[in-house]
């Protein structure tokens, strides 16, 4: 039976030597504490990230939405209208078609209006013709002799009375007989009784009211009166008539000079 004083018991060295710590030290409590922030902060992060990307995606559909019903053309006509048939393209067949000519007809027939089958040629010369000969060529001469000599109509002069500063005066005005102002001044000289009967038209122009002439008009039917007595417009058609002249002779002295001047050279 062993006793405290046999017993065998280890120096103080000894039992320093053979301890071993077997908690944690603090070096690698703070390693773990950094790791699990760093993974909190990691699956904070990748949260926000989906939620901002969730966020983004509805926006974007929305705006996808939007812009579709915004541009999308209203339709107005329905699915099963009769004249939609002639917008259908022909899917009956199978392999390369068109690929003879009257495969290639068959095709343009389908997407033109074309009724007939045969071919319908159409010669310019015969129908030029055709349209020359019609029944209104007297009416087609008159017309070309009338647009032939409109430019050559002359302008007519009328007169009416107006009242300027308790005066009246009367003006004499150019007109073009094809004018409305000339159309009007000649249904009134219509309408003038004329004749032995003429005093009648007398009292019923004393009857009526002279209307009233402006400054401005009143000096214009100054100035045109000036102009035709002095004869102003054919001296400024003459003088424009004599400056052409004059810069035609200037360009053909000119050609004449550089023609000298490259064969000299």
């Amino acid at each position: 039976m062993a006793t405290i004083l046999t017993m065998h018991l280890p120096s103080d060295d000894e039992a320093d030597s053979d301890y071993s710590a077997s908690g944690p030290s603090s070096e690698d409590e703070r390693e773990v504490k950094k790791s699990k922030r760093q993974l909190k902060r990691e699956i904070h992060l990748e949260e926000q990230r989906q939620k901002l990307k969730h966020k983004v995606d509805n926006i974007f559909g929305d705006m996808i939405k939007e812009s579709d019903m915004m541009y999308r053309h209203k339709q107005t006509t329905k699915p099963t209208d009769f004249m939609l048939q002639f917008h259908r393209r022909d899917y009956t067949g199978a392999g390369c078609r068109n690929g003879k000519l009257h495969e290639l007809d068959r095709f343009m027939a389908l997407c033109s209006s074309r009724i007939f089958d045969e071919e319908q040629t159409l010669n310019i010369r015969e129908f030029k013709q055709q349209c020359r000969n019609t029944s209104d060529s007297e009416n087609l001469g008159l017309i070309h002799e009338a647009v032939r000599t409109s430019d050559n109509i002359e302008p007519t002069t009328i007169a009416k009375a107006y009242n300027f500063a308790g005066k009246t005066y009367t003006i004499k005005e150019r007109v073009d007989k094809t004018s409305r102002r000339y159309k009007q001044h000649m249904k009134g000289q219509r309408q003038a009784v004329g004749g032995s009967l003429s005093f009648i038209d007398d009292i019923v122009s004393e009857l009526d009211s002279v209307p009233k002439l402006s400054a401005i008009k009143k000096s214009e039917a100054d100035w045109n009166q000036y102009k035709e007595d002095n004869r102003i417009d054919a001296l400024q058609q003459n003088h424009k008539f004599l400056k052409e002249q004059d810069f035609l002779h200037r360009v053909a002295w000119k050609e004449h000079d550089n023609y000298l001047h490259v064969r000299g050279q």
